[in-house]
């Protein structure tokens, strides 16, 4: 018991870690740290709908909403009609490429 106590507590370290890392990364870029998780679940170069990012991220749908529309009207990602007809897909413009590299 005490082996599966150790490997949860050190893996909660970890985590704590990175959400450290992050937050100075996010400080760094001069971006907030939820439009830092946006431009990253961007940086795959797949189409994704708001929803979708909501789901894989565990992102507020308001806090998606708030930064999805900053990132649209600084010109960084677009708004696309999604296949089928159902809604709208969020993709990187060619100018968010470097924000979300961290270049």
């Amino acid at each position: 018991m005490a082996d599966g106590y150790d490997l949860v507590r050190r893996l909660g370290m970890a985590a704590v870690r990175m959400d450290g890392a992050y937050y100075m990364c996010a400080k760094k870029f001069g971006v907030k740290e939820n439009m830092l998780d946006l431009l990253y679940a961007l940086d795959d170069g797949a189409p994704h709908t708001q929803k979708q990012i909501c789901g894989d991220w565990l992102m507020p749908k308001t806090t998606v909403n708030t930064s999805v529309k900053e990132l649209v009207a600084a010109g960084y990602a677009g708004l696309l009609p999604a296949e089928g007809g159902g809604g709208k897909t969020l993709r990187l413009a060619g100018k968010g490429r470097p924000l979300a590299a961290g270049n």
